[in-house]
């Protein structure tokens, strides 16, 4: 393990010298994962409070880019020079922006899904950005990425599809469309050569590459697999391709040359919360059953706790389903709280209201 703490990590990026940075969603942080120089990373939260971020990108000066979907705007996070961020808003009036892609001029590519459309973001010379629509009509807008040449991709989750943005020298962009079969392409990566990187959000399992044929097409391929639910990816400068593999709440690795078979470095996570917690009262006994977090982290469940309130009385299993708490007064109201523990902390309460002693 070299980092932990992600609860469903919805994207991630990588700068030129290796650092990555994850959105860590659930947990609404940004965090800054460091190579320590002796093969693992050391981690960092180098911002907090936003709202459901699902992406983040990063330019060439270290300004990291977040999309914050609960408050409908885009924040930068600008180095302060002392090895911390301060954050200021850079664009809003967007409706649930999934995904931010920058390119070497620092124009920033806004997937605004809730509005099907792509917006750019376009330094004014004065700290601040112009925004405008560069292309619109996608069925579900999940995922950006931009290439050396100016060309922007973009994934359309429900559609199925990738679309090309091609600028057109008049300050436009003509559309068109590469690949096929997708099912749910969200994070979109590119290296310098055109190759381009989509995790199959939807499929649960695949990262899959497509490279350019020499003549205009594609050929298209999977370079990695056995994820759960991957939403986003991204490519260091040796070719090494990272996926956020989000409900399993870690990073993966798959080494250059990517041939499908390596994935290595994996940061682990808190398991999602026990889900469909019920009760049953039998005499002044109250038994509770749950079922398995959809993801255990990326690290094997050690065990669940059942907290009753009022009264703090609690049972524990080392990975039963089910347990009894005893000596419950008669017409009094409880809550019911079920947690599950991996190795690296624990979960949030699932929790059931109102129930009659």
């Amino acid at each position: 393990m070299v980092a932990n703490g992600f609860t469903y990590p919805g994207g991630v990026t990588v700068n030129s010298t290796g650092t990555l940075f994850v959105a860590d969603t659930n947990n609404g942080q940004i965090k800054e994962i460091t190579p320590n120089g002796s093969g693992g990373y050391s981690q960092t939260i180098i911002g907090s409070g936003f709202g459901y971020p699902k992406n983040v990108a990063v330019d060439s000066l270290g300004n990291v880019f977040v999309p914050d979907q609960t408050h409908n705007r885009i924040e930068e996070l600008i180095p302060d020079g002392n090895g911390g961020y301060t954050q200021t808003t850079i664009g809003s009036g967007f409706s649930y922006p999934g995904n931010v892609a920058v390119d070497s001029s620092g124009n920033v590519f806004v997937v605004d899904s809730g509005h099907s459309r792509v917006v750019r973001l376009t330094p004014d010379g004065s700290g601040g950005f112009t925004q405008s629509t560069i292309a619109s009509g996608f069925v579900n807008p999940a995922g950006a990425a931009v290439g050396t040449n100016g060309v922007v991709y973009v994934s359309d989750f429900n559609g199925g599809s990738i679309k090309v943005l091609t600028p057109d020298g008049s300050g436009g962009y003509t559309q068109s469309q590469i690949g096929s079969g997708f099912n749910g392409p969200a994070g979109l990566a590119v290296d310098a050569s055109g190759t381009l990187y989509v995790a199959e959000g939807n499929s649960g399992l695949n990262v899959d590459v497509l490279t350019p044929d020499g003549s205009g097409g594609y050929t298209q391929a999977t370079v990695g697999s056995d994820f759960l639910y991957p939403f986003g990816v991204a490519l260091d400068s040796s070719g090494n391709v990272y996926v956020a593999d989000t409900y399993n709440g870690r990073i993966e690795k798959i080494s250059a040359p990517i041939d499908g078979a390596t994935q290595s470095i994996t940061v682990h996570g808190i398991p999602s919360r026990p889900r469909l917690v019920k009760t049953k009262l039998v005499g002044s006994k109250l038994k509770v059953s749950w079922s398995r977090p959809f993801s255990d982290g990326g690290s094997t469940i050690l065990g669940y706790r059942v907290t009753v309130s009022p009264g703090g009385v609690s049972c524990t299993t080392s990975g039963a389903l089910t347990c009894t708490i005893a000596g419950l007064r008669r017409s009094t109201r409880y809550s019911i709280s079920v947690v599950a523990r991996n190795a690296v902390g624990t979960t949030t309460p699932s929790i059931v209201r109102n129930v009659a002693g």
